[in-house]
């Protein structure tokens, strides 16, 4: 297992190898694409900058035949001055993905990802399209942090199915999403931990603001929503998340949708 860290520069006009900013990958699909079945077990990071528009669709990792231990997606903050403190979010300046097609960025076959500080500004339609989606997925935990995700789709983010862990946080998710801002629902067996804390979803033509659900497997779910601000559409929770010892706890959270104990009604 190796440590490998590579580069996206979609202002690079030099050579494009990945292996610094001068000579990044022109786009973030290029850089998942770099990875042979040699990276199989490895912890892969793609640090992402430029101020040209990266134009990709579908860009997957997943069903090629190996698995990485882990994959870092990250905007590069050595290259993003005044990047981002606390909870302030990229500039407009800095690296952002525009995708029009069935998904945006598509991650499997890893058992840690993390996915942070990324613009997309995503317009695709049908079926289950979204901006990120991790699913299926064999992977043990999932982290989407200080990202901007704007546009359609069915729904924002599409995460779950065999990942027990997942972390959203500092997040602004808004647009015309049909179905969920966030849509997560776990079919497998495994006991699972979902933190949402401090993210911003406005989706008034969505159903739900968050959608969180699973099979009645009767394994134990703790979910914690705390410090969200969501507008302009419900919070979905579905009873078997509460069987088998499993909690709720909400606070904090601003919502217009029916507030749970703890909550904020913002009317």
């Amino acid at each position: 297992m190796a440590t490998v860290t590579m580069y996206v520069n979609t202002d690079n006009v030099s050579t494009e190898d990945g292996t610094t900013v001068a000579t990044g990958w022109y786009d973030l699909k290029a850089a998942i694409d770099s990875l042979t079945s040699g990276n199989a077990g490895d912890d892969v990071t793609i640090k992402c900058s430029g101020t040209t528009a990266d134009t990709v669709a579908n860009a997957i990792f997943g069903g090629a035949g190996f698995s990485l231990a882990s994959l870092t997606i990250e905007a590069n903050r050595d290259e993003a001055d005044g990047f981002y403190g606390g909870t302030d979010l990229i500039s407009t300046s800095h690296y952002r993905l525009v995708s029009g097609g069935f998904y945006c960025l598509n991650v499997q076959d890893t058992d840690t990802v993390v996915i942070d500080g990324l613009q997309i500004n995503y317009s695709g339609s049908g079926g289950s399209s979204s901006s990120i989606k991790i699913y299926p997925s064999d992977g043990q935990n999932h982290t989407i942090k200080n990202c901007r995700i704007l546009g359609s789709g069915t729904h924002g983010v599409f995460t779950g199915n065999t990942c027990p862990t997942v972390t959203m946080e500092n997040n602004i998710i808004a647009g015309t999403m049909t179905s969920n801002a966030v849509y997560l629902n776990r079919s497998t067996s495994v006991t699972a931990t979902w933190t949402f804390e401090n993210n911003t979803i406005y989706a008034p033509s969505a159903t739900n603001g968050f959608y969180l659900g699973e099979s009645s497997d009767n394994q134990p779910t703790t979910v914690t929503l705390q410090g969200n601000a969501v507008a302009g559409a419900t919070n979905y929770v579905n009873d078997a998340l509460l069987d088998a010892g499993s909690s709720v706890t909400y606070g904090d959270n601003a919502t217009d949708d029916t507030p749970e104990t703890g909550d904020i009604d913002i009317g």
